[in-house]
C-alpha cells in the first residue's frame, strides 16, 4: 500500500511510503513561475502535479493532506496563495479518484513530535528518528532542511499509523 503524506505549501512536498517496503520518495511541490503584473510569482505547476499525484486503483493508495486554514496576523497574498495551493492539492485528489483524508498540522506534530511549539529542526529530527533511510532526502542541496519535506514525511507517517499499518 502507498501512504502520500503532503504539504500543500509552495515550500511544501510530497511523500510516498510504500508500506510492503522500506523504500520512501520525496519531491518538492512542483512550481512554476507565472507574471503577475510586472512581478514573477510561484504557483503550483498543475500538470506535473497531476502525473505525481496520479491514481492506479491496482495500487491501494491514501493520502494524507495537511489542513490549511487562514491564522491572524498573515497578509492577505499569504493567506490567498495558502488557500489556492490547499484547493489546487484537493481538488487533484479528487478529479484522480485518490481517497484523502485532512489532518491538522497540531494533530500529527502532537502525536509524532510532541506538544509546544516545534522548530523545523525538532520536526527534522523526528523524522529521521522515524525513517533513518529519509535523512538525505530530506535536505536540499547544500545540506540545509527542507522543511517541507520533513512535514509531508511526517505526515505520511501519521497516515501510516492512522491506517494501522506502522507503530
Amino acid at each position: 500500500m502507498k501512504i502520500i503524506g503532503i504539504d500543500p505549501g509552495l515550500d511544501g512536498a510530497i511523500c510516498t511510503l510504500f508500506t510492503n517496503s522500506d523504500e520512501v520518495r520525496i519531491v518538492d511541490m512542483p512550481t512554476v513561475k507565472v507574471s503577475v503584473g510586472k512581478k514573477q510569482r510561484r504557483k503550483i505547476d498543475l500538470p506535473v502535479l497531476c502525473d505525481i499525484l496520479g491514481y492506479s486503483p491496482q495500487v491501494p493508495t491514501v493520502c494524507y493532506v495537511e489542513k490549511q486554514w487562514s491564522r491572524p496576523g498573515k497578509g492577505v497574498t499569504s493567506e490567498f496563495s495558502t488557500g489556492y495551493g490547499y484547493g489546487v492539492v484537493l481538488a487533484t485528489l479528487t478529479c484522480n479518484k485518490c481517497p484523502f483524508v485532512e489532518v491538522a498540522p497540531n494533530t500529527w506534530m502532537t502525536k509524532l513530535v510532541g506538544r509546544g511549539k516545534k522548530t523545523k529542526g525538532d520536526i527534522y529530527k523526528a523524522a529521521v528518528a522515524r525513517v533513518p533511510a529519509a535523512a538525505d532526502l530530506l535536505k536540499g542541496p547544500r545540506g540545509g532542511i527542507k522543511s517541507g519535506r520533513s512535514d509531508a514525511l511526517m505526515i505520511a507517517v501519521y497516515g501510516a499509523i492512522a491506517e494501522g499499518l506502522w507503530t
